[in-house]
C-alpha cells in the first residue's frame, strides 16, 4: 500500500483495519502497519500557518509545550506538530489603537495637528456654515457680540426716556383742559358755588371759553368782547373778562402751546427713535420706555412732594417762574377767580399727577423685562447679527 493513497484499506492481519494499530482511536495515521515498530518514521513538517509566523515575528513570546497522550508500549510514536507560542502578558494587556480613516494621501500626524490647531482656536470643526467660508467665531467672541450695545441705541433709549415725561405730561394738560373735566369739576359734591351769582350752567359757558382760548389760536378779542349777563352782579365793568385778565390768559395759552409745540417735536422725535431701535437693536423699543416711564414717576415724585408740603408756596412759585410779569395776582370778585377757583387748580394738579402715573403704570407692565421677553429679545438679535432670518 503506497503511503499517499488514504483511501486504501491497510492489510488483513486477523483484525478489522479500525481495530489495529493504524487507527488510534483520534484519526487514521496511514503507513502505521508497515512502519518499523523500533523506530517512529520521519515526517516532514508542513508550512507554518500565517497565525504561527506572526506570533513567531512577536518580540516577547514563550513557547507553549504540547504535551502528546500516552501511547501504548507498541504504538507506533506520532511527531508532535511545532510549538505554538503565546504573546506575553504585557504584550496582550497593551490596548490596540484605533486607527482614523484618512484621506489618500494624508499622513496621520498632519491630520493630528490640524485638528490640534483648530481646537486651540476655538473654531468648529464643521467649518463656518455662514458666509464666507472661514471657522464659526468661539464661544466667548459669539457671547461678547450678542451682549455688546452700539453707541447709537443707547442714546437713542436716553432720547426716549427724556422726551417721554414731556409727552405725557402734555396728553394729561390737554386731558385737564377740556370740558369734560369742567363739567366734572363743576359738579362734583364739595365744590363751592360762586358768591357774586354764577349759576353752574353760566359758569360752564364761560368757563369753557377760557379752556377754548387755551387750545386754541384766537386772539385776545375771543375773551375781550364777551359782556356781562344782567343777572350777574358786577363793579360796574361791561366786559366780562377786564384787560389785566385778558393779558394774563393771553401768557397762559402762549405757555399751552408752546408745551404742546414742545411735545409734538418730542412724539417726533421719539418715534423715529423707536423706529431705529426697532430695526437694529431687538428689546430697545422696551428699554426706552421702560426707562421713560420710571424718569417720568421721578420727576412727578418730586413735584407731588413739593405740592403736598406747602400748595401755596409751590403754586407762588410756579407762576413767578412762568409768568415774571406778575399780571397772575387777582381779586375774589374777578371772573377768572370766579370761574376757576384756587380748588379747581388742586382737583386738575391731582387729576393731571393721577393720569401721569396710570401712563407710566401701563409702560411700566407693557414694558417690564421678564425673563421670556430678554430671551426673546436676544433670539431675535442673534439672529439678526448673524443674518439667520
Amino acid at each position: 500500500m503506497s503511503q499517499n493513497d488514504q483511501g486504501a484499506q491497510p492489510a488483513s492481519s486477523g483484525k478489522e483495519w479500525w481495530e489495529s494499530e493504524e487507527f488510534d482511536g483520534d484519526g487514521y495515521v496511514p503507513g502505521a502497519l508497515n512502519a518499523d515498530p523500533g523506530a517512529a518514521a520521519p515526517k516532514a513538517p508542513a508550512a507554518p500557518s500565517r497565525a504561527e509566523r506572526e506570533a513567531a515575528a512577536s518580540p516577547a513570546t514563550e513557547a507553549v509545550p504540547v504535551v502528546a497522550p500516552q501511547e501504548p508500549a507498541a504504538a507506533t510514536s506520532i511527531i508532535a506538530p511545532p510549538a505554538v507560542s503565546k504573546p506575553s502578558a504585557a504584550a496582550s494587556a497593551a490596548p490596540t489603537a484605533a486607527t482614523a480613516v484618512l484621506p489618500r494621501g494624508v499622513k496621520n500626524d498632519d491630520a493630528t495637528g490640524a485638528q490640534d490647531a483648530r481646537a486651540a482656536s476655538g473654531a468648529s470643526p464643521l467649518g463656518n456654515p455662514l458666509e464666507g467660508g472661514d471657522d464659526a467665531p468661539a464661544e466667548e467672541t459669539l457671547r461678547a457680540s450678542l451682549e455688546s450695545k452700539p453707541v447709537l441705541p443707547r442714546v437713542l433709549q436716553w432720547v426716549v426716556a427724556i422726551l417721554t415725561p414731556l409727552v405725557l405730561l402734555a396728553l394729561a394738560v390737554r386731558a385737564v383742559a377740556s370740558g369734560a373735566f369742567l363739567w366734572i369739576e363743576y359738579h362734583r359734591p364739595g365744590f363751592a358755588s360762586d358768591a357774586f351769582g354764577f349759576s353752574d350752567e353760566q359758569r360752564m359757558v364761560y368757563g369753557s371759553y377760557g379752556l377754548n382760548y387755551f387750545n386754541s389760536f384766537a386772539g385776545p378779542d375771543y375773551l375781550g368782547g364777551l359782556v356781562v349777563p344782567e343777572d350777574v352782579r358786577t363793579l360796574g365793568e361791561p366786559r366780562l373778562f377786564k384787560v389785566e385778565e385778558v393779558a394774563h390768559m393771553a401768557d397762559v395759552q402762549a405757555l399751552v402751546h408752546l408745551l404742546y409745540l414742545l411735545a409734538s417735536i418730542a412724539a417726533i422725535v421719539i418715534i423715529v427713535s423707536l423706529l431705529i431701535l426697532r430695526s437694529r437693536w431687538a428689546g430697545g423699543v422696551r428699554r426706552g420706555l421702560f426707562a421713560g416711564a420710571w424718569v417720568t414717576l421721578g420727576l412727578a415724585g418730586v413735584l407731588g412732594v413739593l405740592g403736598a408740603i406747602g400748595w401755596e408756596r409751590f403754586f407762588t412759585g410756579f407762576h413767578e417762574l412762568f409768568f415774571s410779569q406778575g399780571n397772575w395776582q387777582f381779586y375774589l370778585d374777578d371772573t377768572l377767580i370766579r370761574l376757576y377757583p384756587p380748588q379747581f387748580w388742586i382737583d386738575a394738579a391731582v387729576v393731571l399727577g393721577s393720569l401721569v402715573l396710570l401712563a407710566c403704570v401701563l409702560l411700566i407692565v407693557f414694558t417690564w423685562p421678564t425673563q421670556a421677553r430678554r430671551e426673546r429679545a436676544a433670539l431675535t438679535q442673534s439672529k439678526r447679527e448673524f443674518r439667520l432670518d
